[in-house]
């Protein structure tokens, strides 16, 4: 509010100083110490200093970036979003695809096979595209072994989870089986408030209403 009430205070002054007829100004000068005059010019400086400029072209584009990415889903979330879908969708027929004759081999293979997938692939992206080295992967473990156990953890539920999934596409189709599996996101909530406290937002509890009358209307 200081900076605004200067800068307003100079701009009124120098729009006066320029209606002022410029004898009347060169007369009012003469009345002046040197000391006064340039304390005036140093005043109009600051003031032109503190006057925000029209922004450059590449400003505009940050803004308009950082406003993007602020005000909602980017481009890129947006790419991902569509490609998880897709992946969730493509995942689902053709598991279900696989397991509609319930063919007799162990569905812990195929998930262990699955993992060593993502894993392989994981492996390459930092190899290739992150450019570190098969040493840089260990030492990380080596030096957050802690968090690394305790990840063991939801992974031993995960490969629970998707050893049943197999067993409920042999039984669902694969429409049903994807409404039905989105339940998780439901309990996943209401055991967030039960045990670890965490408050819900407006819009997260009208998300999971409308998730628990899709899954009711399935």
């Amino acid at each position: 509010s200081n900076i605004l009430g200067f800068v307003s205070s100079t701009q009124f002054f120098s729009i006066h100083k320029k209606r002022m007829p410029e004898s009347r100004f060169a007369s009012a000068d003469t009345g002046t110490t040197p000391q006064q005059r340039r304390a005036v010019v140093d005043l109009e400086e600051e003031s032109t200093a503190l006057i925000p400029t029209a922004p450059s072209p590449r400003e505009r584009s940050l803004e308009e970036k950082s406003s993007s990415t602020t005000g909602g889903i980017t481009s890129m979330g947006l790419k991902v979003l569509v490609l998880l879908a897709v992946q969730n969708s493509s995942k689902n027929l053709l598991m279900r695809y696989v397991m509609k004759e319930k063919p007799n081999f162990l569905t812990s293979a195929a998930v262990i096979g699955s993992e060593c997938t993502k894993l392989t692939l994981s492996t390459l992206y930092i190899l290739l595209v992150e450019k570190n080295s098969i040493a840089s992967i260990i030492q990380y473990f080596k030096d957050d072994w802690k968090n690394t156990l305790l990840v063991s953890v939801p992974a031993s539920a995960y490969n629970l989870q998707m050893t049943l999934e197999y067993i409920a596409l042999a039984n669902l189709d694969a429409a049903m089986f994807s409404v039905l599996v989105q339940t998780k996101l439901l309990f996943t909530a209401t055991f967030a408030a039960i045990v670890i406290g965490k408050k819900l937002k407006y819009i997260q509890v009208i998300s999971l209403v409308l998730l628990t009358v899709g899954v009711m209307l399935c």
